[in-house]
């Protein structure tokens, strides 16, 4: 009996160590698939973070690109920035030395349109400086000819009040000879001699 109750219990301890060993490998087969689910969190979390820092990056980017082509957008509007010196100022990567760059070259436009405007109004104080000596010149000429013609009126109307006058003498003289009872014949060759030039002077004297 003895020998059946040690092996019994030999049996129950062989029973208890495969029970323990049992539950050690399930402890371990837990640790592992803790371990791998830790291990695969972390992996996702990894890739979570580099993926928002790859999208924040893409936004960061953007950002700078959007700010970069507004300012070059400015600066096209200017429309003096030569090519050589535009393909300069894209290339810097800078922000502070582009942004140096294109206040310097939007001095120098300002600079520019008001020179510009100052030589634009030059111009056009001396164009409108000839035009008034041309509006003076052209006024002396109308007044010279507005007098020249009413010159030449004046002188019509004296040559036409002289002859007026002379023909009131030609008749007053005829009449007279004719009331005198001076012959028709001679009173014709008379009105022949003073309707001459100068007849009616000579006639007279």
């Amino acid at each position: 009996q003895r020998e059946a109750e040690y092996e019994a219990e030999q049996e129950r301890i062989k029973k208890e160590k495969e029970k323990e060993v049992a539950r050690l490998r399930a402890l371990q087969e837990r640790a592992k698939d803790l371990q791998a689910e830790k291990d695969a969190l972390r992996a996702k979390r990894n890739q979570e973070q580099a993926e928002r820092e790859w999208r924040k990056k893409e936004r960061e980017e953007a950002i700078l690109k959007a700010e970069m082509e507004e300012l070059l957008k400015r600066a096209r509007e200017d429309q003096v920035l030569s090519k050589e010196h535009f393909l300069a100022v894209q290339a810097q990567r800078e922000r502070s030395e582009f942004e140096r760059v294109l206040r310097e070259q939007k001095r120098l436009i300002e600079k520019e349109k008001d020179e510009e405007l100052r030589q634009h109004a030059d111009r056009l104080t001396h164009a409108e400086e000839v035009r008034k000596q041309i509006r003076e010149k052209e006024q002396v000429r109308i007044s010279d000819r507005n007098a020249f013609f009413e010159e030449g009126v004046k002188l019509d109307e004296e040559a036409r009040q002289r002859r007026a006058k002379l023909d009131d003498i030609k008749k007053k003289k005829l009449s007279e000879l004719k009331n005198a009872g001076v012959p028709d014949k001679y009173c014709a060759e008379v009105e022949r001699k003073i309707n001459q030039p100068a007849g009616l002077e000579k006639f007279i004297l």
